[in-house]
């Protein structure tokens, strides 16, 4: 397993997830720790946060991988139950407004060895593990190509997704965190 694998490896215990929540809980004047929520639910980068929108249903953004004078990709992002279960801890016009620099900072207070984008792989192996349809994971996390997922940029062009699909199947990101 190589060194990356490993520091990547140390926040998808779920161990973490409850250290960051009971952390946003006791301390709710970092400005942070709504940034940090959804980033954590969603696989989010954290230069997407800007572009946010939110319904009932669906956490919407720009993707920051959209290049150059080409048009935006959009992301939807269902809310699953886990990201239900703390929303009320989420103001999303902080979330709209984070520095990068204090989402940064507020890893580092309570991770010192951790990254933000390390929430964005908890968050796709979180989907992973609990059985999301490795594809509809691509399409929430803004990939065009995973190497688990065994298929052609063919077959990906030419699936299209019921809203109903992807639904059910972000039903199925709820577990017990520790």
């Amino acid at each position: 397993m190589s060194v990356q694998a490993l520091n990547y490896q140390s926040l998808y215990n779920q161990r973490y997830e409850r250290m960051l929540i009971d952390f946003c809980k006791a301390n709710p004047q970092y400005q942070a720790n709504d940034a940090m929520l959804v980033l954590m639910y969603t696989g989010m980068r954290i230069g997407e946060l800007a572009s946010i929108t939110y319904d009932d249903t669906y956490i919407t953004c720009i993707s920051e991988k959209t290049r150059r004078g080409r048009k935006d990709v959009v992301r939807k992002i269902p809310i699953s139950p886990m990201l239900k279960k703390i929303m009320w801890m989420i103001d999303f016009e902080k979330v709209k407004t984070a520095n990068k620099d204090t989402v940064r900072d507020g890893v580092k207070r309570i991770f010192p060895n951790r990254h933000a984008h390390e929430f964005r792989y908890t968050f796709i192996t979180r989907a992973k593990e609990c059985g999301v349809n490795p594809e509809v994971v691509m399409l929430w996390a803004g990939h065009e190509s995973d190497s688990d997922v065994k298929t052609s940029r063919v077959d990906r062009g030419y699936t299209t997704y019921s809203e109903e699909y992807l639904l059910a199947e972000s039903k199925k990101l709820d577990y017990d965190y520790a």
